[in-house]
């Protein structure tokens, strides 16, 4: 005679995720950590002949002092404090930063393969000229390592210091 089945039916434990470790300081600074991300991008730059000729560049991730100097920089000019500008000329200044966000952020994040930047702020206005194909690339990796918005209104937001409002 086969058995009766079981009435009560046998539960098993639901498997349980991997547990994650809390951070310390080991994690971070210990030999396994490995500093700031970088990303190798690809860029088709324009030649005189026509052709598109392709270029590595390596996009990093800001350690947090750089983020903090970037984040600076979108208000700060050391020949007009912005303590001492109007608010009308404060959000002038915030546009018209706004308006140089990718060459910014390109500029702060664009490396060698040692980590060394390979433009300076003086290279705004040759960046903002060059098609969007070149800089585009450069500028959605740096946004996505750095977690960078690309919009002045949530670096006011975010950064306390300095206070920064644009109007709408």
């Amino acid at each position: 005679m086969p058995e009766a089945p079981d009435p009560q039916p046998q539960q098993t434990a639901a498997p349980q995720p991997a547990a994650i470790p809390f951070l310390s300081r080991q994690a971070v600074f210990g030999p396994e950590s490995a500093g700031p991300a970088f990303e190798l991008v690809t860029v088709f730059v324009h030649q005189k002949d026509g052709s598109r000729k392709p270029f590595h560049v390596y996009v990093c991730e800001m350690s947090a002092r750089a983020k903090t100097e970037f984040d600076q920089a979108m208000t700060d000019d050391p020949q007009h404090p912005w303590e001492s500008l109007s608010k009308e000329a404060q959000n002038a200044r915030l546009e018209i930063r706004q308006s140089e966000i990718r060459e910014r952020l390109v500029i702060a994040t664009a490396c060698d393969s040692q980590g060394n930047r390979i433009f300076s702020f003086d290279d705004i206005e040759p960046l903002g000229q060059l098609g969007a194909s070149v800089v585009e690339p450069l500028f959605l990796a740096a946004r996505r390592l750095n977690q960078a918005q690309g919009s002045l209104e949530q670096v006011g937001e975010l950064s306390a210091a300095t206070n920064v409002s644009v109007s709408s």
